[in-house]
């Protein structure tokens, strides 16, 4: 991995260098305090206790996917392994796990849950090679981010390594849920799904296209697109400014709605012109985002 440095262009120009973080529990803090801006995910608890163990932070990510947090302030070996433990622990004690979303999100928060894909976060300042390679061989949804935290206030997080994996519940079991409505499209939409799903993987090795329950979620660290198929029309959601596209065919501002994923602005298409559309809104929303 090559190496970052930060420079300040104030004056003299001078490299920023960066500081340890003293304990686990300063990063596990800030994370937590920041989780939303940070990461798209809504924080559930700290220092979660399941029975066997504890598992340092719990959330909500924008996808309504429990996401389990493991912190370390240097290079740790077993991090992966901690995260694996602790997700299977979430699973086996998913009732609980309703009740601490329904006390501190609401009745509503918890009854969305979705199980199909839940995340284990990785947050460290390093990570082994054999960590970076093992990541792909395991069938759990997870993300490798190592972070850097400079003297001046500022702090990098960077997403090394993620994978995308089959759902653990079968979507197709779903009423009206995303596998349901591919199988009944026709074969434009399918190969326009298909064509989309393929060009997005194109923009970097660390993209993942997430199959749940409803919908399709691209993303990064946090998702920079959604899609949907409806009636042989595919629907994507997209973080552009509505306000920019407001009068033009195919395009709905859903800033201000209540909808199935992520993203201010949505639009519809069922031919090869919309294709081509769709395409530049998942590049400049994956750019911008």
């Amino acid at each position: 991995m090559p190496e970052i440095k930060l420079f300040s262009l104030e004056g003299n120009v001078e490299e920023i260098k960066t500081v340890p973080v003293d304990v686990d529990l300063e990063l596990q803090g800030l994370v937590e305090d920041n989780m939303k801006k940070f990461f798209g995910v809504t924080f559930v608890a700290s220092d979660y206790d399941i029975g066997q163990s504890t598992i340092s932070s719990v959330g909500l990510d924008e996808n309504r996917v429990p996401v389990v947090f493991v912190y370390n302030t240097k290079e740790e070996q077993n991090l992966l392994s901690k995260g694996l433990f602790h997700i299977e622990q979430l699973l086996a004690n998913k009732d609980r796990f309703y009740t601490s979303v329904s006390s501190k999100l609401g009745k509503k928060a918890s009854d969305v849950i979705d199980w199909t894909m839940p995340r284990i976060i990785c947050i460290s300042s390093g990570y082994s090679k054999y960590d970076r390679s093992a990541v792909n061989q395991f069938a759990r949804n997870i993300s490798l981010i190592q972070y850097a935290k400079y003297g001046n206030g500022i702090i990098t997080f960077e997403l090394l390594e993620s994978n995308s994996t089959k759902p653990l519940e079968e979507p197709s079991k779903v009423r009206n849920g995303f596998a349901a409505n591919l199988k009944k499209a026709n074969t434009t939409t399918k190969d326009f799904y298909e064509r989309l799903c393929e060009y997005v993987k194109y923009f970097d090795e660390v993209v993942t296209v997430n199959r749940l329950r409803t919908y399709i979620a691209f993303k990064k660290i946090k998702n920079f697109g959604a899609l949907r198929i409806e009636d042989n029309k595919i629907i994507i959601n997209v973080n552009l400014d509505p306000t920019e596209f407001a009068g033009r065919e195919g395009f709905k501002d859903v800033s201000f709605a209540t909808h199935f994923s992520t993203g201010q602005l949505q639009y519809t298409f069922s031919n090869e012109e919309g294709l081509k559309v769709a395409k530049h809104l998942l590049l400049r929303s994956y750019n911008e985002n």
